[in-house]
């Protein structure tokens, strides 16, 4: 469950950007990675403030081509993403959601044909999707859809959030919303998670919420095949709209997990986050109703608080239920009309306004500051009324424009960031949506060091120079071909795409009003427009959205050594244009020439062997020179293909002299190139496909990955042969890079986190050359020659790397295709499969220890115990140990979760590891009260007991089970799954068809063998490692 920040000041950005990874995972919009846990943890979602530690910037400053953006069916790139919680990061993560504007409520409404050029015609509704408005207010909205097969997505949603709370109700929006999973009419106590639990769906990953300051929104995912079940997930979404039974004794029982949500959200993320919405919105909800509450709320309001939230709010016209999947449309809608009909609406229903911020004339600048920030950046944002219209000339307007002038304009900025020697570490502009009716123009601008008022001044000088001569004929170009490319995909995908993401397009509609004309129709209005727009039109809209209007101006500074905090004026000065500035015309240098200027010869490879399509449907193709390549044909997504290829070694084979040089390898190229071109020209070159490819070095292997659409197979193919070939380690790369380390390396140490992490590493694995992250000390020793050698031996052989294309391809279209550019890769003929060196490769260090940290200032224990050992690596002890930690991690939630209320989210995950010997890893992680730490240890010490000395239960052996197979539903029918697990089954040296024997692994399950495998981890001669981060004694 959220208190996730997803309404207010979030910006739509387009163009390239700094990459932005979250462990591995993507975090949602505005949410930092330490928050977010493993499904099966008892935690739903995640918080909405970010951390000081948990986010990692890629140490490339990755110009993303635009193909790496996406998102489904209506207005394809108008992304938002939340810059008021990204401050940690220097250029926001970017995530690309849709908006239309409001089209007519009856699903059979006629479909025009296309105004071209765009008229006041109102834009038609999609008549595949149905809906309608219940006597009561509901609305309801339900549509069939086949992907994925034998699944619904059913969605509550509530049009009211944290700012209608009253004043004895701060953070109860949020706290209803756990109410609903912990008692309802039908679903006593956590009835209803272990229900969602028995039929195969998990807590978090199936069944979850979030609330904002607009929104409150109920997520259930239920399998189809037995329609009972689809019945009982629209059942649990009306007992939350009307059947809560809020008792006291639940009330009081869930406290303390919502303050530990609380605690989560501390530190320097969340005091910043406060402050910029304190300045942008004073006095209004959007700075005075976080989601998440406040401390003295949570712990003392009144039960009675919170049943008047939920009778004032939570009624049938604030209401609208959502079903999207594999399902008869006629039955579903049916089953919505009956029993959601008798919920009523108050006598006298409190008003739901919309929060107006006012305007106001006079530029208003603010200096941030923060004893544990670790970067600065600076936050611009111009408010304008966002009322969207209803015809194709405001998509026209307030949508496809935009789209071409932020992509523009972020092309430029990117160019500025690339400059290893400049002020900006990233920078992006777009549109932002505050709320229904009002909108900004936000741009963020990220720092290097101690460079803030130079940074600015560079931003404003940039888009001066855009405002002043306008964009360039061949910039305009790249735009359109990014969208177009984006609709096209859009267009062919339409027939598999999720049903999730119908269904939040669905939920925009209802709150945001906007439209949904259907894919088709959409991509053909914009196919129809786009070519006839003229770099005129594109400028006077540029004048119109980069215009100041109530303008905020934030600058957000680390108040510590080696930072200058400037005072409000310096600020103002920065924000004029200097009057020695050059404001000259940019020449456009980008070329549309061959990708591959010397290609290999159309017919110089070749296939000598082709096999017959094995059990999953493979088949191998050997080609001339060795490279053997497994292609899947499938229809799991229309107009997806995925190329995957490992080779093992990798840092391992690497002497310890080129080691600091080639663990950055892969960002020394990425910032030099490939080919012809370099990494700004061949971000301008990829504009409007979605070809693209990447390869790296890991420290036990090599990798390179891929993906195209259908018909741009080849150009993947070609970029995978430039890294082979023609990749480019040039001095500017190099000194790209060292910069970006040298900030990367500052932010780190500027981190409360950092004591805990270096303790972390001494405690697991000691120190070392190959065992210490990278520091202030390596960075003059990163070498691009030295790289080079490390690429290119790596690189040497492409029949060391099995080779596997999985997707929406024929064999003999792919055939030839592959013949010519894999077919001829360079190889090391006779040469033997390379091996990883297990000297080279650091182990967790033997012995048991436990560590105390003591830093920083938020009130929060993070706790992490890990336990490993020798094991067999086999595909039966892997499935035993995921299936242990996933087992336990239940108990262990219901215990430090829903009992104790220690913990917002637990979790204990368990593995083998292949290197540098086989071994086991289970590791248990947590946050929570430094107070409690001993408290909650002592409780899953006492289950890990219990698992050890009785076992598992049946009933927890068919949970597992069913889990299992309802997630390995869904995963087998993806191109990722089959391209990941093939190949890795492929470089462990084990047989792909013991892929198949999933299932009988699955059936096999028993309790003893768990019981001995607990007994192994947690009673046995293994080793256990606890770190323990707290907070600085006070005084």
């Amino acid at each position: 469950m959220s208190a996730q920040d997803r309404a207010g000041a979030r910006i739509r950005v387009q163009g390239p950007a700094t990459r932005v990874r979250f462990g591995n995972r993507r975090a949602p919009d505005g949410v930092d990675r330490a928050h977010l846990v493993r499904p099966r943890d008892g935690v739903s979602c995640c918080c909405w403030g970010p951390s000081a530690a948990g986010i990692e910037v890629v140490a490339k400053t990755e110009r993303c081509s635009p193909q790496w953006m996406h998102s489904h069916r209506s207005r394809a790139l108008q992304g938002e993403v939340d810059m008021r919680s990204q401050w940690l990061v220097w250029v926001p993560f970017i995530a690309l959601l849709s908006g239309c504007p409001k089209a007519p409520t009856d699903g059979a409404s006629e479909d025009k044909a296309i105004p071209n050029p765009p008229t006041d015609q109102v834009i038609p509704t999609d008549p595949s999707v149905k809906m309608g408005v219940l006597d009561n207010g509901l609305h309801w909205y339900v549509e069939e859809n086949a992907r994925p097969k034998e699944r619904a997505s059913l969605r509550l949603v509530v049009k009211v959030g944290s700012v209608m709370e009253d004043e004895d109700q701060q953070g109860l929006a949020h706290f209803l919303e756990h109410m609903a999973f912990n008692g309802t009419e039908n679903f006593q106590g956590n009835d209803l998670i272990n229900y969602m639990e028995s039929i195969g769906m998990e807590f978090g990953a199936h069944l979850n919420a979030y609330t904002s300051f607009d929104e409150t929104v109920y997520l259930l995912t239920v399998p189809t095949d037995q329609p009972e079940l689809l019945d009982t997930g629209l059942a649990v979404l009306r007992d939350q709209a009307g059947g809560m039974l809020l008792r006291e004794d639940d009330i009081e029982d869930e406290r303390g997990v919502v303050l530990e949500e609380w605690r989560l959200s501390l530190g320097a993320g969340e005091r910043i986050q406060r402050q910029l919405r304190m300045n942008a919105f004073p006095g209004l909800g959007y700075s005075e109703r976080f989601p998440i509450g406040t401390e003295d709320s949570l712990q003392n309001f009144a039960p009675d608080a919170i049943r008047r939230f939920y009778t004032d709010w939570y009624r049938p016209d604030l209401m609208a239920v959502i079903a999207v999947g594999d399902f008869d449309g006629a039955r579903v809608q049916a089953q919505i009309e009956s029993l959601f009909a008798d919920l009523q609406n108050p006598v006298e229903p409190r008003p739901r306004a919309v929060v107006d911020i006012p305007p106001f004339d006079e530029e208003r600048v603010f200096v941030v500051t923060d004893a544990e920030a670790t970067n600065a950046f600076v936050l611009i944002d111009d408010q304008y009324d966002g009322a969207e219209g209803p015809t194709w000339r405001d998509y026209h307007r307030d949508h496809l424009l935009p789209n071409l002038v932020f992509f523009i304009a972020n092309e430029r900025l990117a160019d500025r960031s690339s400059n290893a020697a400049g002020p900006m570490a990233g920078a992006q502009v777009g549109p932002s949506r505050i709320n229904r009716a009002e909108e900004e123009t936000s741009l963020f601008v990220g720092v290097r060091g101690d460079r803030t008022l130079d940074a600015l001044t560079e931003v404003v000088v940039e888009l001066e120079r855009l405002r002043r001569h306008g964009v360039m004929p061949g910039e305009l170009d790249r735009a359109k071909a990014s969208v177009a490319a984006q609709y096209e995909q859009y267009g062919k995908t339409a027939e598999t795409t999720d049903s999730n993401t119908h269904a939040e397009e669905l939920q925009r509609v209802f709150l945001s009003g906007e439209g949904m004309p259907g894919i088709a129709v959409e991509v053909a209005a914009v196919e129809s427009w786009l070519p006839n727009i003229t770099v005129d039109e594109v400028n006077a809209r540029t004048a119109e959205l980069l215009e100041r209007g109530s303008r905020v101006v934030q600058v957000v500074v680390p108040e510590r050594d080696g930072f200058t905090v400037p005072n409000v004026a310096q600020v103002k000065a920065a924000l004029q244009l200097p009057p020695d500035a050059d404001l000259s015309p940019l020449e456009d240098t980008a070329t549309d020439g061959p990708l591959v200027e010397r290609p290999p010869p159309v017919d110089g490879g070749s296939v000598v062997e082709r096999s017959s399509a094995d059990a999953m449907g493979v088949v191998t193709l050997t080609l001339g020179n060795g490279v053997r390549v497994r292609v899947m044909p499938t229809d799991f997504s229309d107009d997806e293909v995925l190329l995957v290829a490992s080779s093992t070694g990798g840092l391992s084979l690497v002497s310890d002299e080129q080691y600091p040089s080639g663990r950055v390898v892969g960002a020394i190229l990425a910032n030099s190139g490939l080919g012809a071109y370099n990494a700004e020209a061949l971000s301008k070159r990829m504009a409007g496909t979605r070809a693209q490819a990447a390869a790296g070095i890991d420290p036990s292997g090599e990798w390179v990955r891929g993906g195209a659409a259908a018909d741009e197979v080849e150009t993947m193919l070609q970029l995978v042969w430039l890294h082979f070939t023609e990749p480019r380690f040039t001095e500017e790369g190099e000194a790209r890079t060292k910069t970006e380390l040298q900030e990367m390396v500052a932010s780190q140490e500027r981190s409360p986190a950092r004591a805990f992490q270096q303790a972390a590493q001494d405690a697991f694995v000691g120190r070392g050359l190959r065992q210490d992250p990278i520091g202030r000390e390596d960075v003059p020793m990163v070498d691009r020659a030295a790289a080079e050698a490390v690429w290119e031996a790596r690189f040497a052989d492409a029949s060391d790397f099995e080779w596997m294309v999985v997707g929406d391809v024929e064999l003999d279209a792919i055939e030839p295709l592959l013949a010519r550019w894999l077919g001829q890769l360079p190889v090391v003929e006779g040469a033997p499969r390379e091996q990883v060196e297990p000297s080279n490769l650091p182990g967790m260090l033997d012995g048991s220890r436990e560590v105390l940290v003591q830093s920083g200032q938020t009130p929060r224990a993070q706790v992490v115990v890990v336990w490993h050992g020798p094991s067999e690596d086999s595909w039966i002890t892997r499935n035993r140990m995921v299936s242990l930690a996933d087992i336990v991690s239940g108990r262990l939630r219901g215990v430090l979760r829903e009992d104790l209320g220690g913990v917002y989210g637990v979790s204990l995950s368990g593995g083998v590891r292949p290197h540098p010997a086989a071994h086991y890893q289970v590791t248990l992680s947590f946050a929570c009260d430094p107070e409690r730490v001993e408290e909650l240890l002592s409780a899953a010490q006492d289950q890990f007991d219990h698992v050890m000395r009785d076992g598992v239960s049946e009933e927890e052996i068919a949970v597992e089970q069913e889990q299992n197979r309802r997630g390995r539903e869904e995963r087998i029918r993806t191109n990722a799954f089959w391209a990941g697990a093939y190949v890795s089954t492929l470089v462990r040296g084990d047989d792909p068809a013991d892929l198949l024997a999933w299932d009988a692994r699955n059936d096999s399950l028993t309790s003893k063998e768990l019981q001995a495998l607990a007994q192994k981890v947690w009673g046995g001669d293994g080793n256990r490692v606890e770190v323990v981060w707290v907070p600085e004694a006070g005084e």
